[in-house]
């Protein structure tokens, strides 16, 4: 076959490889890696890590960035660990729509909304399908949230 022809195929093979992977609804830049590790509490017994990587792409953070920074219901209640404030935005809380919980559902246009749309069609598509294919298939995301680390 011609270049052009054998890379289409390379692709479509990716692709499909892709999508039996359950990465089907992911950018292309997305990678689960896994590894043991050792369990301090039960040292026969590892533990399993499994990472995502590159959910966004570079350009995406930074859209994300702005949009965060551009909001106006980061927490401030004091965090646990050093009693500064916690600048945090809530997405999911125990597997549902934080603003709902919080009683802070902002209206359409918001850019906490914005942020918070952006985030959640990300993990329906790609990380929702992944994790339900190869780790249980009745499992739902609990807990997202966006930090901001300068004031």
């Amino acid at each position: 076959p011609q270049p052009q022809q054998q890379q289409q195929q390379q692709q479509l093979a990716t692709d499909a490889e892709r999508v039996e992977a359950g990465l089907g609804g992911c950018p292309r830049s997305t990678r689960w890696t896994s590894e043991q590790l050792y369990n301090v509490f039960e040292p026969g017994r590892p533990v399993a890590l499994h990472r995502l990587e590159s959910l966004f792409s570079q350009e995406e953070a930074a859209e994300l960035v702005q949009l965060a920074e551009a909001g106006s219901a980061f927490d401030t209640q004091a965090d646990t660990a050093d009693g500064e404030p916690s600048f945090e935005l809530y997405l999911l809380r125990d597997g549902r729509d934080a603003r709902v919980i919080e009683g802070v559902y902002e209206p359409e246009g918001n850019a906490d909304t914005a942020v918070w749309e952006s985030v959640r069609r990300r993990v329906e598509d790609c990380v929702t399908p992944f994790v339900r294919k190869h780790f249980c298939r009745r499992c739902v995301p609990c807990t997202s949230l966006v930090r901001r680390y300068r004031p």
